[in-house]
């Protein structure tokens, strides 16, 4: 090479770094005041060594900077809430059925499957409470209302709400808590219950959600990230609803759904989303 290229080749390089921008500087406009709260996806996500919602994920995650973690809620035959995404349990352990057509001690008789351990149980939400109590770290509840076919539906919701006010009450999370549904009867009546708690309507359609967040004045809208424009959010927050994005998979996703100014991110990737805000600690 000849050396006279040297300095030149240097220039070029430092004029090319110094105009791509930094991730951490992006302009964040939202009601958040105006910083993105970083939430971990049931925990570190989809693909670590631990099942989502499992206590070893969870615990994982709060060490590591987030500002708190998505867990997926549901309710067991005799009205505890639990830790646990699907439909079925046969999805994802060693039992068959639905969450709600099983006691609390014949779930926990199951597996969790998990490729890096075989004795990994489903957690009860009063575990989880327990173990980070004195935590700052905040919870989103997603809860999933996938009832037995033998509970009657309008009972079935108030027991949910029940089970879940007493462990709001008892750990006094008002403040650290977002609840998030699809189910809008449900909403209603948590809303009912205490107007205090920050719901968020989980949709898939954005002008569908604002009409029930404002219907019944929710604090905010749920949504996967692909479905929804900055400018619907800017929308939102026009109303005075907050924003929370999921299904960011990849450090593509964090960076697309930034750029939208939500008010928290849901991500698989939480690692990536701590960095690029500068609030990553490592384990």
């Amino acid at each position: 090479m000849n050396i006279n290229r040297i300095p030149f080749l240097l220039c070029f390089s430092l004029i090319f770094f110094s105009c791509r921008k930094d991730p951490s500087l992006f302009e964040i406009e939202n009601l958040n005041h105006n910083k993105i709260g970083c939430f971990g996806h049931a925990g570190m996500g989809i693909g670590f060594k631990y099942p989502i919602n499992s206590f070893q994920s969870l615990e994982t995650c709060f060490k590591i900077g987030v500002d708190g973690s998505e867990m997926d809620i549901q309710l067991s035959k005799d009205g505890i809430p639990v830790l646990f995404h699907d439909k079925v349990l046969e999805h994802a352990t060693s039992l068959k059925g639905k969450v709600n057509s099983m006691t609390l001690k014949e779930l926990q008789e199951g597996l969790v499957a998990s490729p890096f351990s075989s004795k990994i149980r489903i957690q009860t939400l009063e575990s989880i409470l327990v173990q980070f109590k004195n935590s700052d770290r905040k919870f989103t509840l997603d809860c999933k209302l996938y009832k037995d076919d033998d509970q009657d539906e309008g009972l079935y919701r108030q027991h949910f709400v029940d089970a879940l006010l007493d462990l709001v009450n008892k750990y006094n999370l008002n403040s650290n808590v977002y609840i998030e549904s699809s189910d809008e009867a449900f909403l209603t009546k948590l809303k009912l219950a205490d107007s205090r708690l920050q719901l968020f309507i989980y949709c898939q359609n954005f002008s569908a959600g604002l009409d029930i967040a404002n219907k019944l004045d929710l604090y905010g809208i749920t949504m996967s990230s692909n479905l929804i424009s900055a400018a619907e959010i800017k929308i939102a927050h026009q109303h005075g609803r907050h924003v929370t994005l999921f299904g960011l998979l990849n450090d593509k996703d964090n960076i697309t759904a930034i750029e939208k100014s939500p008010d928290y991110l849901q991500s698989d990737r939480i690692i990536h989303l701590l960095k690029i805000f500068d609030q990553y600690k490592k384990e």
